[in-house]
């Protein structure tokens, strides 16, 4: 079974803008009302849908991270963001550099 990433031709790295731009042009070719040939546009509305936004594409990537498809990253442990010191007294959250904020790696 494909992931959502595979049906949408894109790596697990991509911006948002990116899965954006992937899902309307996958459904220029495959929605039914906007080519000829009908193609099977479910797949690729749930993929889409899966990875629209921030909240729903950690979810996703916990999913598959739980089968093996994905693996948390061990630096933040799949959280994405790191705490640094700034000075003695101050920390910040910065994304992590090992995952680049995603909190999955590929396995």
């Amino acid at each position: 079974m494909q992931t959502a990433y595979e049906i949408l031709g894109v790596p697990i790295e991509a911006k948002q803008a990116d899965i954006r731009a992937a899902y309307y042009a996958l459904a220029r070719d495959h929605h039914p009302d906007c080519s000829q040939t009908g193609g099977d546009f479910g797949p690729i509305a749930t993929a889409y849908a899966n990875l629209s936004s921030e909240q729903s594409r950690w979810e996703y990537n916990n999913k598959l991270a739980l089968s093996g498809k994905l693996k948390r990253c061990e630096i933040c442990l799949g959280v994405g963001e790191v705490e640094k010191s700034v000075s003695f007294t101050r920390k910040e959250l910065r994304l992590c550099a090992d995952c680049n904020g995603l909190g999955f790696l590929r396995s």
